[in-house]
């Protein structure tokens, strides 16, 4: 068998796909409905032979087929566009009833007019972000598609949205480009901010909506924003409050702020989750930690198992008393409250 850039047909395997480029398109949009025909067996034994001469592989197998699989196809092939098409949306191996799906970086072998059809390249991106069997997704699509497209806004921000790499690809000069950075903002692609100009990173209003944007996503607020952190790559901390206002954590409030009494009672009472994140004389402080929790509510395993994670040890009994006793304080109040309502209706 010749290397991977010989012209000759047996660089694809079976002799007769070479020879029809008519049979082979109309053979692959059919591959649903195929699950071994006379010819499959022997495409597939001499495509496996491909990719180990290929890349190295000592071992064949229905589990070394991936999208890389295009680099021994004929060049004719190659720059065949219902062919391409067809590999990209649908891997056309199949064998024992399995298909291949999702080969979208077999971009990255198709002709260099190919890389710089739109749409091509666009089918491919999206096929490329999918969960298939037999896919590689370290690296984008959107790395081999042509120079003119990788300008493009609707490519790179169709691409991002399926994977977070594209964004290492991008010509520098788009970062610049506020039109640009305003869009991907808009379609919440977070990275974004990462790669910004420093004045636009430094719009707290723009920030604040990204961050609303990605925390609906999530339900465990606190894992959200260490992640969006990480993938901006803005610091938090100066959204201390905000944080704190939007979705009740102190996670990323001052430190003077995290050893107020009054602040982290109330945060407690919002968010028990806060107890890991107040300062370490207030977790040290088992009854100021017990009387803060139990004014949050009454689920005395959640404050059992709350309390533990400070290293204190608390019986149900103790914190039925400590619940008790905040709720009669607070029964006493309402009443004065009403009492006041009462000798002042203007209140």
């Amino acid at each position: 068998m010749k290397g991977i850039d010989s012209q000759g047909p047996e660089n694809f395997g079976h002799p007769e796909q070479t020879k029809s480029l008519e049979r082979i398109g109309p053979l692959l949009e059919q591959v649903d409905a195929i699950q071994e025909t006379d010819a499959w067996p022997g495409d597939l034994d001499a495509a496996r032979e491909g990719y180990r001469e290929a890349y190295g592989k000592q071992k064949g197998g229905i589990n070394d087929f991936n999208w890389k699989i295009a680099a021994g196809f004929d060049p004719r092939l190659r720059a065949d566009r219902k062919f391409m098409m067809a590999v990209i949306n649908k891997g056309q191996f199949v064998q024992g009833g399995m298909i291949s799906e999702g080969w979208g970086l077999a971009l990255r072998y198709a002709s260099p007019e190919l890389k710089s059809d739109k749409g091509f390249a666009m089918e491919a991106i999206r096929n490329g972000a999918q969960s298939g069997w037999g896919i590689d997704n370290s690296e984008p699509v959107y790395k081999y598609i042509g120079p003119d497209l990788q300008k493009d806004d609707e490519v790179i921000l169709s691409s991002a949205r399926f994977h977070d790499g594209t964004w290492g690809f991008v010509p520098k000069e788009k970062f610049s480009d506020s039109k640009f950075l305003d869009a991907a903002v808009e379609q919440g692609l977070v990275r974004v901010l990462r790669y910004a100009p420093e004045a636009y990173r430094n719009n707290q209003e723009l920030v604040k909506k990204m961050l609303d944007g990605y925390m609906r996503e999530w339900d465990n607020k606190s894992d959200a924003l260490g992640q969006f952190q990480k993938i901006a790559n803005i610091p938090m901390h100066p959204f201390g409050d905000y944080v704190y206002e939007k979705w009740a954590s102190i996670q990323y409030c001052s430190e003077e702020q995290r050893n107020d009494e009054n602040f982290v009672r109330n945060a407690l009472t919002r968010n028990a989750d806060n107890i890991k994140y107040i300062s370490e004389r207030l977790a040290k402080d088992r009854t100021f930690l017990l009387d803060a929790l139990c004014r949050g509510g009454d689920d005395y395993d959640y404050i059992q198992s709350i309390m533990s994670q400070s290293g204190h040890s608390v019986e149900r009994d103790e914190i039925h008393t400590i619940y008790e006793k905040i709720q009669q304080e607070r029964e006493k109040e309402r009443t004065r409250e009403e009492d006041v309502k009462v000798f002042d209706p203007s209140i």
